[in-house]
């Protein structure tokens, strides 16, 4: 069998250019989506845990592929996954924002009331715009434009941290 300085690169056989970095290939993906769902997975459960631990009610929690919304009464975090122009997790981001407001709101069997309650729309407070960096699935964090990099679970402990500050500024106890 012929081979050629392609195929070196594509098996990760000898040489310095061992070919594309890791956050281009299709492994990352797997790795991104495992990533994701560590950090949705500990935001939901810490912040579950601070505010019933304080007397409030458990936030809602809305799941899909790329996306997590925490809603509680008064504030609500989003966490999404922002493909890039290119398929490659390389060019992706990680958008967290931290709103005011219902983002969420549990739909009301019955129409007529839901237009009876008028609802301010929701103002985002803070936002974070993340870039996963990695050398291979073991190594990855995630980085702001100009700040440190962070393991899945720190950045999730952080994410939770500032909602729940929020929430128990904006909202009283449940009653019991």
């Amino acid at each position: 069998m012929r081979r050629t300085v392609s195929d070196d690169r594509l098996f990760g056989r000898s040489g310095a250019d061992t070919g594309p970095a890791f956050l281009s290939t299709p492994r990352a993906h797997t790795a991104c989506q495992r990533e994701f769902e560590r950090i949705c997975t500990a935001l939901v459960d810490e912040a579950s845990r601070a505010l019933q631990t304080d007397g409030h009610r458990a936030p809602d929690v809305r799941r899909a592929p790329s996306r997590c919304v925490v809603q509680g009464r008064g504030a609500a975090l989003t966490v999404a996954w922002i493909c890039g122009a290119s398929a490659s997790v390389d060019s992706g981001e990680l958008l967290a924002i931290l709103w005011s407001g219902a983002i969420a709101e549990r739909g009301d069997p019955i129409p007529e009331r839901r237009a009876q309650r008028p609802t301010a729309p929701p103002v985002a407070l803070w936002e974070a715009t993340l870039r996963p960096v990695a050398g291979d699935a073991s190594s990855w964090a995630w980085q702001a434009p100009d700040g440190l990099p962070h393991s899945s679970p720190d950045l999730a402990s952080h994410l939770a941290q500032r909602l729940v500050e929020r929430l128990r500024a904006t909202s009283s106890p449940a009653p019991t």
